[in-house]
């Protein structure tokens, strides 16, 4: 089976014939499409239209890297086929094997024109990062010199992809609702934490993918996404004869001066949006802070309010286990609040 498989993939990667579904990225707040992500598939009807025999058989012939040139090639003349506006933005995906492989000469031409025309982000994975970070330099500074921007997805599976998220500067940062489901409550707020802080921090914007229902989108609203995907907006499929044209295109993070000073929290925060969630919601978010201080690291400093009159009941205490090492500083502010609302906190 694996031999007419890696026949099958041979003949096609040879004569090019890769195709490409296209999958929306919308804005939360309004719902428009503001671009799209190009995944690859193989000839319709076979069993390499589906990524997982495609790219197993790349993988085992040596030429994933040619694979993943020739499917962004095609997305770019999909794109520009399509005559999308030009504040559209479009995903493409790069393999960590073929971060540092020259285009093939036949495929210099599209690449060349789509550099010159489209709103591209270059997409690597966080084991892209972890794997090899020194190709991963160099696909950023092809991307940045083409004015392209950089997204980083799947964050979460690599935990140590993380620490290499402020040297990447992605302008847009991408995470899985899978990553909310997993058991392991501490790991995951550790996490989420770790990328909230780098997108307050350094402006870039968040997208939460893996969108299947209403609840979903209402959670990454909370997390305070800009941006979402997944099958709650649309499966991967053909480009749409016609879009809209964005009323707020996702942004180029805008490199910060070696000469700018640090700011300071208040000034990090006080430019940023608010957003109004529900009282399960806003505990969820809390119990992802206080849940990150029970990870190994420098002891935190917490500040909370939970509103005017609110009180918080007994079973709700119970979901926050008492840390082995207690918070550097923990403070609950607000009217009416006592000196010492609980042990520990002030």
């Amino acid at each position: 089976m694996a031999g007419s498989v890696d026949d099958a993939f041979d003949r096609a990667l040879t004569g090019r014939d890769v195709r490409v579904v296209f999958q929306p990225i919308v804005a939360l707040h309004s719902g428009e499409v503001v671009g799209v992500e190009a995944f690859a598939r193989g000839p319709e009807g076979t069993i390499l239209e589906h990524p997982g025999p495609l790219f197993g058989a790349a993988r085992r012939a040596g030429r994933l890297a040619e694979l993943d040139w020739v499917a962004r090639a095609a997305a770019f003349e999909a794109f520009t086929r399509a005559d999308l506006p030009a504040a559209m933005s479009l995903c493409v995906n790069v393999e960590p094997e073929s971060l540092g492989s020259p285009c093939p000469p036949d495929l210099v031409e599209p690449v060349s024109r789509a550099e010159s025309l489209l709103r591209v982000f270059v997409e690597v994975t966080d084991q892209a990062l972890a794997a090899d970070p020194a190709g991963l330099v160099v696909a950023v500074d092809r991307a940045r010199s083409s004015g392209w921007g950089v997204a980083v997805g799947g964050l979460g599976a690599v935990r140590t992809s993380l620490a290499a998220l402020p040297v990447v500067g992605a302008d847009l940062v991408k995470v899985d609702m899978s990553l909310f489901r997993r058991r392991d409550r501490a790991e995951v707020s550790a996490i989420t934490l770790s990328v909230l802080r780098h997108v307050e921090t350094s402006g870039a914007a968040l997208l939460i993918q893996g969108v299947e229902d209403t609840a979903d989108a209402e959670w990454a609203r909370a997390l305070g996404a800009t941006y979402a995907q997944g099958y709650f907006f649309g499966r991967p499929g053909p480009l749409d004869g016609e879009y809209p044209v964005p009323r707020e295109p996702i942004p180029l993070m805008r490199m910060a001066s070696s000469e700018e000073l640090p700011r300071s929290v208040f000034e990090v925060v006080s430019d940023l949006g608010t957003t109004r969630v529900t009282r399960t919601q806003l505990d969820e978010l809390a119990q992802v802070v206080y849940r990150a201080a029970l990870t190994p690291g420098a002891a935190p400093v917490v500040l909370a309010s939970p509103g005017v009159g609110t009180v918080i009941p007994d079973e709700r205490l119970a979901d926050y286990p008492t840390p082995p090492t207690p918070p550097l500083l923990s403070v609950l502010f607000g009217p009416d609040v006592d000196d010492e609302p609980f042990e520990g906190m002030r």
